[in-house]
């Protein structure tokens, strides 16, 4: 049976933004924020903290917008990596 998956773009404010990734209800912290690579050139990042069940707060590597990570961001065992981001939020998932 075919099936469609509905989605939006989370857009991101400089600042904090408080969205749920991980869907417990407890909403999670986002930090948008603009850097200096060097003199001429800045970048955006975010920063993601993921509260756990376990009551822990995790931290999401930082990714530099159309740039690189501060940790090292291929995809183990591949030559992929990680130069930008983008949140998308999945609505729902149509049957037909």
């Amino acid at each position: 049976m075919p099936f469609t998956a509905m989605s939006f773009d989370i857009g991101l404010k400089y600042g904090v933004n408080l969205i749920d990734f991980d869907g417990d209800g407890i909403e999670d912290i986002v930090i948008k924020s603009r850097r200096a690579l060097n003199s001429t050139t800045t970048v955006d990042m975010v920063t993601v903290y993921i509260k756990g069940n376990d009551d822990r707060t995790y931290i999401v590597p930082s990714i530099y917008a159309n740039a690189s990570s501060l940790y090292d961001s291929y995809i183990k065992d591949t030559n992929i990596k990680i130069s930008d981001f983008k949140f998308i939020e999945k609505k729902a998932t149509l049957f037909y």
